[in-house]
């Protein structure tokens, strides 16, 4: 897909219309997918899993397809409350450093305040012309986000 108008023509002719196609795509997936404004006002597609969430914009001639969740409450059953907070502490201090030795390019980790547990996203990049591969990429990356989020929790406990 060519950007610059020099390549082959792929109808791009509304954001919207571009992620209609893969609502329609996800839907026959099994997928509940739906299409809103993100908070950077931007045109998204969303799904929300036991897996976690997926996010589908467009971004250059692709597809930016997005998994993420939080793993809320990863010290809820530690009961002495200093211990909790310094748990939590110890986490918020220590994820750079896992981020730094663990996370790729495309990978996000964080601690979330309001969730009290750790954070993550990845992402890929499908080409437009290849939309029909959304759901299988869907699949891969809810996997490997979770494998993610197990590995960090793992870290942060051991």
């Amino acid at each position: 897909m060519s950007t610059n108008g020099s390549g082959p023509a792929f109808d791009q002719t509304s954001p919207k219309l571009m992620l209609e196609r893969v609502v329609e795509t996800l839907t026959q997936a099994g997928y509940y997918a739906y299409p809103h404004i993100d908070e950077q006002n931007r045109w998204t597609v969303s799904i929300d899993t036991e897996d976690g969430h997926l996010d589908v914009r467009l971004g250059g001639g692709i597809y930016i397809v997005e998994a993420w969740d939080t793993s809320p409450g990863l010290f809820w059953e530690e009961e002495n409350e200093r211990r909790f907070h310094a748990l939590e502490r110890r986490a918020r201090i220590v994820l750079p450093a896992i981020a730094r030795g663990l996370v790729a390019d495309d990978e996000e980790i964080w601690w979330d305040e309001q969730e009290h547990g750790v954070g993550a996203r990845v992402s890929t990049h499908v080409p437009f012309e290849q939309i029909q591969q959304i759901p299988q990429v869907a699949n891969q990356q809810l996997e490997m986000l979770n494998q993610l989020l197990a590995e960090v929790e793992r870290r942060l406990v051991d």
